[in-house]
Formats: C-alpha cells, structure tokens, sequence
C-alpha cells in the first residue's frame, strides 16, 4: 500500500459576523481521509478525523467565558473542560500546564479517529492524526483525546461498518490497547482521568518519522 495515494481534506466553517457567543470560541475541524485507487478518477473516503481547538486567547480577548462556551457547544466538550481547566475558570489545572507545559491556554482535542476496517492495520489514523495536529495545532501547547473504541456513530456521518461491536469485556481490553497505539504519538494518560495528553513542547516522533517508524515495523493497528 504506497501512502502517496493518501491523503487529507479538510473541511471548516466560520461565520463573518461579530464575535458574540462563547461558542465562537470553538473551533472545529472535520477531515476526510481519503483514498486514490490506480485508475479511479473519483478518491474514496476511507476514513475521518475530527478536531476542536478550544481558543483560550480568543475568549480573554473577548471576554467570553470557556466554560460557557464548552458547556453550549456539546456535553462531551463539556467534559472535556471539567478535567481540563480549572473550575469555571479560563485556565488549564496547575498540574496539567506543569506537566505538559502548556503555557499558552490553546489547546487542540482529537475528537474522533475512524477508519473503514479494510483500511486498518497501516497505521493510517495515526498517521492522518498527526498531519491534522501540524495543520492545525500551530499555537498550541497541548492536544487531548480518549482513546475508546468507537460504540456508536453519533452526529457524524460514519458508515455502520466503522463501529466496533465490543461487549464490555472486549471493549476494556480494546482501550487498552488503543491507548497503547495513541501513545506512539507521545500521548499519555492524564491522572486518573479517562484522556491522554500530548505535549507540543516536548520532543516526539515527526510526521516524517513516523511514517519511516510505521513502515519499518509493518505495523498493525
């Protein structure tokens, strides 16, 4: 399988009207993964990838508060902010800022990862992950996820097949090793809680070596 005939699209929206809700705070990014069969004029989409970047600047210039704008734009956002920021307040927790030097505020979460199953094993949702957080993360200090093996499809338009069908002993067993997977990004669990961080000051694997890394090792997801 040559990567050459992979790549990302992206797309974004954004009103061009005043700032006026804490929610324009967020900001989000829905990727298409996609796939250039040998003689298709067409590319398939063999998978998704989407981000939030919650704007720290952006709300204390603005006054707004993040945890209003959390709080409006879903409940998994939501929880995102109660684990991450301190109470109520614009600011990270002392422990996560020292930790992974996150000194900014900005912070980038990956969101959701999917592949079609044909297409897993190659390391393609890591790969496609860490191109988006170059894209996107410039700014940022600190990028967040769970990794968790996807149980329902949810808002987005992910095919049935996407799905895992774990039961509650499997799915344990599938986090696991999902987190075991994000942690060749540099990913890591954060406390006790649910998410795995990743700090942008520190030193980890480039896109570049990471796809020599991947294709050295043949890797499987």
């Amino acid at each position: 399988m040559d990567l050459f005939d992979f790549n990302v699209t992206c797309q974004v929206d954004g009103s061009l009207s005043k700032y006026i809700d804490p929610t324009d705070c967020i900001s989000e990014y829905l990727v298409d993964i996609r796939y250039c069969r040998e003689n298709s004029l067409k590319p398939a989409k063999i998978g998704m990838v989407h981000l939030l970047r919650v704007n720290a600047n952006l709300a204390n210039e603005h006054g707004f508060s993040l945890f209003d704008a959390c709080d409006g734009h879903s409940q998994g956002l939501m929880e995102y902010h109660n684990a991450l920021f301190k109470h109520r307040s614009n600011e990270l927790k002392t422990a996560i800022v020292e930790r992974f030097e996150a000194y900014s505020g900005e912070i980038l979460i990956l969101n959701l990862c999917a592949i079609d199953p044909r297409y897993r094993g190659h390391g393609l949702g890591l790969l496609a992950s860490r191109r988006c957080i170059d894209l996107f993360g410039s700014g940022c200090d600190f990028v967040a996820c769970f990794p968790c093996p996807m149980q329902v499809r949810g808002a987005f338009d992910i095919p049935e097949s996407y799905v895992s069908g774990f039961g509650s002993t499997k799915t344990k067993l599938g986090r696991i090793k999902l987190q075991r997977h994000w942690s060749q990004l540099g990913f890591s669990r954060i406390g006790r809680s649910k998410y795995f961080g990743l700090s942008l000051n520190h030193k980890h694997p480039t896109f570049n070596e990471l796809v020599d890394m991947l294709v050295e090792s043949n890797y499987s997801e």
